[in-house]
């Protein structure tokens, strides 16, 4: 999940594909906009098979469309 100003930076919306860096590892995740998410945090559901095991919460790094 992204707040709407995050999604907007990144040139997202609803179900896009981002790419989440975290650790050196890349997961190609789909985009939920949440406006109750506050702004610079991303929202993970638990149990996405996308990530495998991942300690959380951690720092990652978010690219957006085409990036």
């Amino acid at each position: 999940c992204l707040n709407p100003e995050d999604a907007k930076s990144l040139k997202v919306k609803d179900g896009d594909k981002v790419r989440l860096t975290i650790d050196g590892q890349d997961f190609d995740l789909s985009v939920k906009v949440e406006k109750t998410l506050p702004k610079g945090i991303a929202g993970l559901s638990i149990g996405l098979a996308e990530l495998g095991y991942s300690e959380l919460p951690d720092w990652g790094q978010i690219a957006g469309a085409g990036k």
